[in-house]
């Protein structure tokens, strides 16, 4: 049985008094990769209260996302949760292991199970090793209330006929006074809130420029990645390049190592009402430094930039210090400042992806978290776009693969974003390499 159908029949079945309650996200259990760890962890919380404290400060760190808290009545349903695989993209391998009454950093937990002890441990002994009960308490029992003397027909028969007479006294107060009792249809149509989009686009600022930028030279159109694996050996690694080749044949159209600002992106720094900012190209990096006022995605294109449908690109980008509530990446299609693909990550090791049509948001895959994303690392993040297939990897593995036609073409650029008002990150950007007919 998946876990999509164990997390249904809990639903549907609630345990009167729990034991625990597990996190969930999108109808399935919220995962998450505790520090120095690869293998993912479910959320269990021993009572309600601190299970929404926890989501309360976890969406502020990461976003809105859909989340929930399921009641679980003893440690075997847990365990049976821990064990359960996904048919669901993006969903990690069992077995998971369990942190109780954790942060939202996922750095300290109340206690803590590996996956190979969930998978070991009976649930009696998983329940002992938590704290939690071994099965749900039974509820209180009410003693059925006492017999009553038995009454004569004729009060029974009395007692009928003022119900009947109450009952048609009712009928006829409701027929005056409809005109004050809302229709049905009113009440089942009336709106419901409409939950956050995880990833909300600001409008494009432009720092102060820092210096004259140098002309950008003339692409080579005719380059391979055979001659860009010929000629760049000393660049990019030998690793890197055997993947690149496997992936795509297209010729090198750009090929951005961040030495100097020689294809004029737009670099330098800018204090408005969404974020203090500073852009800058030193060391062979892109470095953005930013201070946010309050909730803001920022993201820029080099004026040298190309439009492009069909593609295969890859950036190395990391986030050497800050916010957890800070996510970055790839901005692709991009038709106009107000039109685009974004395939951002953030340092919790999560993944999303969105299109943004005239700044309405659309999800094509939520924060998603993958142990090929690294923590407080340099991670290379790829993008292989055909027609509306799009192909999306970080560190040369696969995450997700997502079908939508609704951008055709743009240009290929980068974002920081922040979303949290008071809160600060620094991101590094490299090896921006673009691939295209």
């Amino acid at each position: 049985m998946v876990v999509e159908d164990l997390v249904s029949a809990a639903q549907r079945t609630p345990a009167p008094a729990p034991c625990c309650w597990l996190a969930l996200q999108g109808g399935r259990p919220l995962q998450c990769l505790p520090p120095d760890c690869s293998t993912p962890f479910l959320l269990v919380f021993t009572s309600l209260a601190r299970g929404e404290a926890f989501l309360a400060a976890h969406h502020a760190l990461y976003g809105p996302q859909t989340t929930a808290l399921l009641p679980l009545a003893s440690a075997a349903s847990l365990r049976a949760l821990a064990l359960a695989g996904s048919a669901a993209a993006g969903y990690e391998e069992p077995p998971c292991g369990i942190l109780l009454n954790a942060d939202p950093t996922y750095q300290q937990a109340q206690s803590r199970l590996t996956p190979d002890q969930t998978l070991q441990l009976t649930p009696e002994s998983l329940a002992e090793a938590l704290g939690l009960p071994k099965s749900a308490p039974t509820p209180p029992h009410e003693p059925p209330p006492p017999s009553r003397p038995a009454r004569s027909r004729l009060w029974i028969l009395a007692t009928v006929l003022g119900l009947l007479l109450c009952l048609l006294l009712l009928c006829i107060g409701a027929y005056f006074s409809k005109d004050q009792i809302p229709p049905l249809a009113a009440v089942l149509n009336s709106p419901t809130p409409t939950p956050s989009p995880t990833f909300t686009p600001t409008p494009t600022f432009t720092p102060t420029p820092t210096g004259t930028p140098t002309p950008s030279p003339t692409p080579n159109t005719t380059a391979t990645f055979a001659v860009l694996a010929q000629a760049s050996t000393d660049l990019v690694s030998t690793q890197v390049m055997a993947t690149l080749l496997s992936r795509s044949a297209l010729p090198l159209k750009i090929l951005d190592l961040f030495d100097n600002n020689s294809r004029r992106w737009i670099i330098g720094a800018v204090d408005n009402e969404y974020t203090q900012e500073n852009r800058f190209i030193a060391d062979g990096k892109f470095t953005w430094v930013e201070a946010a006022h309050k909730a803001f995605s920022a993201h820029t294109c080099a004026l040298d930039d190309l439009f492009v449908d069909d593609f295969f690109f890859t950036v190395e980008a990391e986030q050497i210090r800050g916010s957890n509530s800070a996510n970055f990446g790839v901005v692709f299609r991009r038709a106009d400042p107000n039109t685009y693909y974004y395939f951002g990550i953030n340092n919790a090791r999560q993944y999303t992806v969105v299109s943004v049509l005239n700044l309405k948001v659309t999800t094509l895959r939520g924060w998603t978290i993958h142990t090929s994303l690294n923590r407080d690392q340099t991670n290379r993040l790829s993008i292989e776009a055909v027609g509306s297939r799009m192909r999306f990897y970080a560190n040369d593995q696969l995450l997700t693969e997502i079908r939508d036609s609704t951008i055709p073409s743009g240009r290929v650029c980068l974002l920081v974003g922040i979303a949290n008002a008071g809160e600060s990150a620094t991101v590094e950007f490299d090896n921006y390499q673009l691939h295209a007919p």
